[in-house]
């Protein structure tokens, strides 16, 4: 669960920056901030990536690595080449997770590979045919706000690149996204109340379809209602805490929203404030204040 969290607030994080959808965090002081946490990541874990990558202990160049090097621009840097991994596109099919497909999806389009023309298949297409009859999606159980958003924010940048359509009915799909909301205004897979990590998720998801953009506004509500006292967004569930992950994640969904996350405050610190406040002096994030040292996912 842990890992699941931060993973996703390190997708929506750098894919904004890599759509150049939010200007404001492309410039300085972010921008030589991002730099100094992806030089941190890639001299303290690229012995974890280049000796026995995918044994235990070790790590594999996968959709997340790639996220870090498109943030800095560094896909086609040399220096950065064992981060970039191989898409496994023949391991996609009617039963994979549509969240696999989604990754899958946003990694080709950041090696700028077509998805729509990828090995002969349409991996847009096999994606949305995963849809339940609501429009929603999910591999097993319940309809997931996760794996819903992750198709949608798929489709939609895929084909915002490649000047596509997706051929789905975003209005269905989002719809049945907003169907999920929690009695807070928040979203989450599980429980009966938000979740900061999913909900800044699916505000991305929303920000990106006609339909979607009209549920922000309750959803930000949500993300000023779990302020704590040094800015941080914690929710109320099990899983939540003051952490870099959902910090970013809030972040996402108010500029998501339209909402500049320097106004959003507790006192004079700012959001931002917050989450710069657990970048340490090399360059790595913290999860927590109190976690010592950072760590990968962070």
């Amino acid at each position: 669960m842990k890992v699941c969290k931060h993973l996703t607030a390190l997708l929506l994080c750098v894919l904004l920056l890599a759509a150049s959808m939010v200007p404001a965090l492309a410039a300085d002081p972010a921008a030589e901030r991002l730099q100094r946490a992806t030089d941190y990541y890639v001299e303290t874990y690229r012995a974890d990536y280049e000796s026995d990558p995918g044994a235990d202990g070790h790590l594999s160049a996968d959709m997340w690595s790639l996220l870090c090097l498109t943030g800095v621009d560094g896909v086609n840097n040399p220096d950065y080449a064992f981060l970039v991994p191989d898409v496994a596109v023949s391991a996609l099919s009617e039963q994979s997770n549509p969240t696999d497909y989604a990754k899958a999806i946003l990694s080709l389009c950041m090696l700028g590979q077509n998805p729509f023309d990828c090995q002969g298949r349409d991996l847009v297409k096999e994606m949305l045919s995963l849809a339940k009859e609501d429009g929603s999606f999910h591999l097993f159980g319940e309809p997931s706000a996760t794996d819903t958003a992750f198709a949608i924010i798929a489709a939609e940048y895929a084909a915002a690149k490649f000047d596509r359509t997706a051929d789905y009915d975003a209005a269905k799909t989002t719809r049945a996204l907003i169907a999920l909301r929690k009695a807070d205004n928040g979203y989450n897979d599980w429980g009966n109340e938000g979740s900061v990590d999913t909900t800044g998720m699916v505000m991305l998801a929303l920000a990106m379809t006609d339909a979607g953009k009209g549920a922000l506004a309750d959803a930000a509500d949500f993300l000023r209602g779990t302020l704590d006292e040094n800015a941080y967004f914690v929710g109320k569930g099990e899983w939540d805490s003051a952490n870099s992950c959902s910090q970013a994640m809030g972040i996402v969904g108010l500029l998501a929203a339209g909402i500049d996350p320097n106004t959003v405050k507790a006192g004079d610190i700012t959001a931002v404030d917050a989450l710069y406040a657990l970048q340490t002096e090399q360059g790595g994030f913290l999860y927590q204040a109190e976690s010592g040292v950072p760590d990968a996912f962070s």
